[in-house]
């Protein structure tokens, strides 16, 4: 009853103080209680090191993205934040970031693995069916990939063969062809490109396959 009766002084506790006052202590009351919940529901991922304000907001992480958005390549903040905290990083209040081989097998395993993140929805349309990257839910993935396995065979991706030693032989002549006239490239950007003009291809010569299996 004591406590019930402290709870309900509290609006006439607020109303005797100055208005700076009582949003300067209504915002600490609040940032305690914030800090309380996210602890408790977020208590399996106390033990992982990281900043301490990742515990409760994906603001730092937003700030680390901005910092170092502009480094040459497009290189993202990964790598500073595994350097300063070691191959497991907490830096949000549900979000680890994970720097090892041989977690791979864990997170993105073909029989076990997590569950995606709310990242792939960004692949969506809204108002249309889930494209089959962006479904989260591994039952149902596995609905959807079911009807489209005979196209990731063994023997269908060896289609793509030709394909893709094309788009290497092309890249590494343009390498040949920098390192001879002592260009200074960015490897990984061209890298990137290879991988889009080889989906692209390997798309196309996906589609005249679905043709010839429907």
């Amino acid at each position: 009853m004591q406590k019930i009766l402290r709870f309900e002084m509290l609006p006439k506790f607020f109303d005797t103080l100055p208005l700076l006052q009582s949003v300067i202590l209504t915002g600490i009351v609040s940032l305690i209680i914030t800090t309380l919940y996210f602890e408790v529901k977020h208590s399996r991922l106390r033990g992982i090191p990281g900043p301490i304000i990742g515990r409760y907001t994906d603001a730092w992480r937003c700030y680390l993205a901005w910092k170092y958005s502009d480094r040459p390549g497009g290189i993202a903040y990964h790598q500073y934040i595994h350097q300063q905290y070691g191959d497991i990083v907490r830096v949000g209040p549900k979000t680890v970031y994970v720097n090892d081989p041989e977690a791979i097998p864990v997170v993105l395993g073909f029989k076990n693995r997590l569950d995606k993140t709310n990242s792939v929805d960004a692949f969506g349309v809204p108002g249309k069916p889930p494209i089959l990257f962006g479904i989260r839910n591994s039952k149902e993935h596995a609905t959807y990939r079911r009807a489209i396995q005979s196209v990731y065979s063994t023997s269908t991706v060896m289609l793509y063969e030709p394909a893709v030693d094309e788009m290497i032989n092309k890249l590494t002549a343009i390498f040949d062809e920098k390192s001879r006239t002592g260009t200074v490239i960015n490897v990984a950007e061209w890298c990137q490109y290879c991988e889009y003009y080889m989906n692209k291809r390997s798309m196309l010569k996906m589609r005249d396959i679905l043709i010839l299996i429907c």
